[in-house]
């Protein structure tokens, strides 16, 4: 295609603004992670993860603007700019190259409002059974391993921090249990 170099540089401005806005938005959200009193002290606690993980998130936005921007002034400089289109058409457009990762940010987005309320274990299975259902074609989904996998996953991380770092995770409706 003669704009697909310019095509890619807006998908990456576009991308690298949600992608920032969402960084914000997830480091506001682990700045509100409680932290035990014993744990205060540490420079590693439960919200040093989700902290470093917002602050490389809002470095790879901004890296995707910049070279958003970067590849569509030089197509536009080769004379290389598709003409312009409606809102409409662009977001239509912008939908059907990206549907995966709009529905991952989704994703990832309802997995942190529910973290706390419902649950570090209960939580990180729903997000990582749904992330594996949009990641695979359709064709290729596998509903027993998904639910097998995104489990042992869940449970795997979770012991690995409780129990081997020593780490308390959001308990939420299974708090007594575990």
């Amino acid at each position: 295609m003669k704009y697909e170099k310019y095509k890619k540089g807006q998908n990456d401005l576009f991308s690298g603004i949600v992608l920032g806005g969402f960084a914000i938005a997830y480091l506001i959200g682990a700045a509100m992670i409680k932290i035990p009193k014993m744990l205060s002290a540490s420079l590693l606690n439960a919200s040093s993860v989700p902290k470093l993980w917002g602050v490389l998130l809002l470095i790879l936005g901004i890296v995707l603007i910049v070279r958003g921007l970067r590849t569509m002034k030089a197509e536009k400089a080769a004379g290389n700019a598709p003409e312009k289109k409606s809102t409409s058409e662009a977001v239509k457009g912008f939908w059907a190259d990206n549907r995966a990762v709009v529905e991952m940010f989704v994703v990832l987005l309802v997995y942190i409002a529910l973290i706390q309320p419902v649950g570090f274990l209960i939580s990180t299975f729903l997000f990582l059974f749904a992330e594996f259902n949009i990641l695979t074609y359709k064709e290729d989904r596998k509903l027993g391993f998904s639910i097998i996998f995104a489990l042992v996953c869940a449970v795997g991380i979770y012991v690995m921090f409780k129990y081997g770092f020593k780490m308390p995770l959001p308990q939420g409706i299974l708090k007594g249990i575990f």
